[in-house]
């Protein structure tokens, strides 16, 4: 038997003391990876923000150290705001890593997000074996939400590409994204590994809710998107696909659960999508909008749903997909990015062009005529997820590239 390693995971948006709003796809990543590393053996330690004080403790055999960025800057942060913060937590995530590798001995590995350069500091560091993480780089959410870089979000683009090319090892949730993160910071694709995201399939499982009750959806198929309100995930498709439906059926209703935000020339995402359904005349007992939803809640939410609708024109991997076909939701994503590596079109989901808002009304109007065919690609995808997604599996690929680079 191989030796257990001793890792430390970044995690610069995740407050281990509390809820910040920062959390998205890279803390479920560090969570479930975290713990399924130290279930196969590992020593793990967790890196992430404290509100208050710096300390740690042990949650489920990892242990967490909260760190408080406290007013202290790294020289090179000047008077940045948005790049001042984020590299202040990886300066002093950097000092952290030094101290426990002084206290406990050296870090086999230490991995970092590419996004906001969080391994900055470590990757300056010989004595530190940093392997970044791509989830999705600042470069790339920019670009889809149509933002142009400024001068902070510049320097943090150029930090990431400096974090990437000095990395140990690199590896990326997609071949899609190793191939669009290579492209944007002039990286060699063949040095990017490929480890998609794992969920754990005893959590996501399809279960009895009484959620549909009190939404009160009656007998209708409900759809579902999960995700940011914000154009990088399809929220402009959805809301012309689904006006297009819902004016000319009643037997649907869309769930929609997620923060909103503020879009370019719009007070906010969800007061324009109500706006524009109203125009539509799709009427407000069609649609019912949660908010943001607490993450322990999401598999039932899941459940409660037939088809789980995700349209964004790029995703770098798609974690939703994989949440949704573990609980019994027939997904329907686009055919760009990271998407049709996870859903097999007319097996396991379906996919639909970018940005194609009536492409995505008829392929939900075939998905609600047709129960035979949900049932029929939601036991495809419980499966699909099991055999490749599931925790142990993608901790042991995880783990052998963690190997690789230590030896």
């Amino acid at each position: 038997m191989s030796a257990p390693l001793r890792l430390a995971l970044l995690a610069g948006d995740w407050a281990l003391d509390g809820p910040t709003g920062r959390g998205g796809g890279i803390e479920t990543y560090v969570r479930v990876m975290s713990r399924g590393l130290a279930d196969a053996g590992h020593e793990v330690h967790v890196i992430g923000r404290a509100r208050w004080r710096t300390h740690s403790a042990n949650v489920q055999g990892v242990t967490h150290h909260a760190l408080h960025v406290p007013d202290e800057w790294p020289a090179e942060t000047g008077v940045l705001g948005e790049a001042r913060e984020a590299l202040a937590f990886a300066w002093h995530a950097w000092r952290h890593v030094r101290t426990l590798a002084d206290a406990l001995g050296p870090f086999d590995i230490v991995e970092a997000p590419e996004y906001k350069a969080q391994g900055l500091y470590c990757a300056r560091d010989a004595a530190v074996p940093l392997v970044v993480k791509c989830h999705a780089h600042l470069k790339l959410c920019l670009d889809l939400n149509g933002v142009a870089l400024g001068v902070d979000t510049a320097l943090i683009a150029d930090v990431e590409r400096e974090a990437l090319s000095r990395a140990r090892a690199v590896h990326a949730n997609s071949r899609a994204l190793a191939g669009r993160c290579a492209a944007d910071y002039g990286l060699d694709a063949a040095r990017i590994a490929t480890v998609p995201y794992g969920i754990d399939t005893e959590r996501f499982r399809s279960v009895p809710s009484g959620l549909r009750q009190a939404w009160g959806v009656g007998d209708a198929t409900v759809l579902l998107f999960v995700g940011r309100m914000e154009p990088r995930k399809g929220i402009d498709t959805l809301v012309d696909a689904y006006a297009r439906l819902a004016t000319r059926r009643d037997d649907v209703v869309l769930v929609v659960a997620g923060p909103d935000t503020v879009g370019e020339g719009r007070p906010s995402q969800q007061q324009w999508m109500v706006e524009q359904w109203a125009a539509a005349g799709v009427p407000s007992s069609r649609y019912r909008l949660l908010g943001p939803v607490p993450h322990e809640t999401l598999p039932a939410i899941y459940a409660a749903a037939d088809v789980m609708v995700a349209p964004s024109p790029y995703e770098a991997f798609g974690l939703v997909y994989l949440e949704a076909m573990a609980c019994g939701a027939v997904p329907v994503a686009c055919a760009a990015g990271g998407a049709p590596e996870v859903v097999v079109d007319g097996e396991t989901g379906r996919l639909v062009p970018p940005g194609d808002g009536r492409a995505l009304a008829g392929v939900l109007a075939e998905l609600i005529d047709r129960p035979a065919t949900r049932r029929r690609l939601q036991a495809a995808g419980r499966l699909h997820v099991t055999r490749g997604f599931s925790v142990p599996a993608v901790v042991a690929r995880t783990e052998a590239l963690y190997r690789e680079v230590a030896a």
